[in-house]
């Protein structure tokens, strides 16, 4: 690796190796759709939520 290179994510807490401007496969991705690589669109954190067995928000609505 050269030298100045950074070895993880430039995202603080994370650990994954740099893929494209300093930033692991998720944060640019991120990077690249929000203009942030910490900025999570409604509709990821939505499938999060279904992932994690959250079916809708509070109000029974879903976000979008």
């Amino acid at each position: 690796m050269k030298p100045g290179k950074p070895v993880t994510c430039t995202v603080a807490w994370c650990t994954e190796r740099p893929w494209g401007h300093g930033l692991c496969s998720k944060h640019y991705r991120r990077y690249k759709r929000n203009g942030d690589p910490v900025t999570v669109d409604e509709h990821a954190a939505f499938l999060q939520g279904i992932r994690q067995g959250r079916r809708a928000t509070e109000g029974g609505e879903h976000p979008w």
